[in-house]
């Protein structure tokens, strides 16, 4: 029999695992790595950290190998209200080129 604290434990776990495993991890690499790539494996890296922060979605991951990204963004948050008045906040990321 399980003891009361694991069952406990395990509803309020459980229901964080689909986030969890719906999280990307993406890769850029600013020396082998193409932006017409998934970007979803160190050998298939995007080219631009820009590119990846595009792809990306809330609880993603971007892992960016070492080399010079000459890039010019920025990355903030705003808000947007969905069909049901609720406010959203999510990444927003303007290029300034």
């Amino acid at each position: 029999m399980r003891p009361i604290w694991a069952t406990l434990l395990m509803g309020l776990f459980l229901p964080l695992a689909p986030a969890a495993l719906a999280s990307t991890t993406w890769y850029v690499n600013g020396t082998t790595g193409s932006d017409n790539n998934d970007c979803k494996s160190p050998t298939t890296a995007c080219k631009t950290i820009l590119h990846s922060v595009s792809l990306a979605r809330s609880g993603d991951s971007i892992r960016v190998a070492a080399a010079t990204y000459i890039e010019n963004f920025a990355i903030g948050v705003c808000s947007l209200k969905n069909a049901n008045g609720i406010m959203r906040q999510r990444p927003s990321v303007s290029n300034r080129r």
